[in-house]
């Protein structure tokens, strides 16, 4: 079982079909409030996940700033009757408490990514400078071989 307490059916899978059943149905509280559940959870997943690159980071934060805003909406203009709107208010504190350590999450991700890049750009470096000594020891061993062989025909005549 995931955390969005279905088996075997991933979030964003979900995710898709709420956006799809919104389209239909754009005034449903009851789709709007499970569109902002699952916006929340996946944001609060990927930011949990310290191997979340940035662009996931910067995702999840949109996706929680939405969230954000369904829920306040539904505390004002939800169906009482379908869900309870105490627990509306509950879900925007919660992504609003999200928001607040966003900042954290991107400066890390940043960071994260910044240090991969300058990896990825040492590594090619190394790889760039290996391929240029591998060159020299081709060059160096021809010349060599070229010498030897000036000196066998010489040492021969």
């Amino acid at each position: 079982m995931n955390q969005s307490g279905l088996t075997g059916v991933h979030p964003s899978t979900i995710l898709l079909d709420l956006f799809q059943a919104r389209r239909v149905a754009p005034t449903e509280t009851l789709i709007i409030y499970n569109l902002a559940l699952i916006l929340r959870k996946l944001g609060n997943q990927i930011l949990r996940d310290d191997k979340s690159n940035l662009s996931l980071v910067l995702a999840a934060v949109h996706e929680l700033t939405l969230a954000h805003k369904y829920f306040q909406y539904l505390c004002v203009n939800g169906d009482k009757n379908k869900y309870d709107l105490h627990l509306c208010a509950h879900e925007a504190r919660q992504c609003q408490d999200l928001l607040s350590q966003a900042q954290y999450h991107v400066a890390r991700a940043r960071k994260v990514d910044e240090e991969d890049r300058i990896m990825r750009k040492k590594q090619e470096e190394e790889r760039q400078a290996f391929r240029i000594k591998q060159m020299e020891e081709q060059v160096s061993f021809f010349l060599h071989l070229q010498v030897y062989q000036l000196i066998c025909t010489h040492v021969h005549n």
